[in-house]
């Protein structure tokens, strides 16, 4: 059984339909009806969770971690589309490698975790922790920039010595599709926790990037 309905236009006109589909055009900019106001977002996760400790190379443990995080806004929702890591180190031979974390053999000991917070509720993001350059990578989606042991690897990111690998999560292909929404005036956050004493690395840095939408 089916309900025929009629779609009209502005003018009273009837929307064109073909072969069972609504004909549609895209509008390259947003309407200009459009009441609700977008603005670009980017942030560091900090220690504070306020935007001024960005520093993550810290020492943290199991029992202490040290968590790092951004928090949801009074007067806009926050959509988090993008997560851009910046893992640097200065190591000797041929640099970091994908086994590690920044230049620690073998990566930490026991890993980051992710995580939604909602009202001090934690979901952990990922399954596991993550230990190793590698795990940082393999969530993204970021090309190789170079190959066999170089791949993923820039070179002087933050030294004129060091290397650094440079992971991007899309959290739209990790979420709904619109990335992950710290709503306006909850306590929701997204953050990591560091569990581990990397203070030996040149820099450890998470930022995240998306949108504001005013509510």
């Amino acid at each position: 059984m089916s309900t025929p309905v009629n779609i009209k236009g502005p003018s009273g006109e009837l929307a064109a339909v073909e072969e069972g589909a609504l004909v549609v055009s895209t509008l390259p900019v947003p309407a200009y009806s459009e009441q609700i106001l977008s603005l670009p977002y980017a942030n560091f996760l900090t220690i504070d969770g306020e935007g001024v400790i960005d520093d993550l190379t810290v020492v943290g443990s199991l029992a202490n971690p040290v968590i790092a995080e951004v928090k949801a806004e009074a007067g806009a929702d926050i959509y988090i589309t993008e997560i851009k890591v910046i893992i640097a180190a200065t190591v000797g031979g041929n640099g970091m490698a994908l086994s590690q974390f920044g230049g620690i053999n073998g990566g930490v000991t026991n890993g980051f975790v992710p995580f939604f917070s909602n009202k001090g509720d934690r979901l952990q993001v990922s399954e596991r922790p993550l230990y190793t350059n590698l795990d940082f990578i393999r969530i993204g989606d970021a090309p190789a920039l170079g190959a066999d042991d170089t791949a993923f690897r820039v070179k002087g990111a933050k030294n004129s010595t060091g290397y650094a690998y440079l992971p991007v999560w899309d959290m739209r292909a990790l979420s709904s599709g619109n990335g992950v929404r710290l709503s306006a005036g909850s306590k929701q956050s997204f953050g990591v926790e560091i569990r581990d004493d990397i203070t030996s690395l040149d820099g450890f840095e998470v930022l995240a990037v998306g949108f504001r939408r005013f509510v």
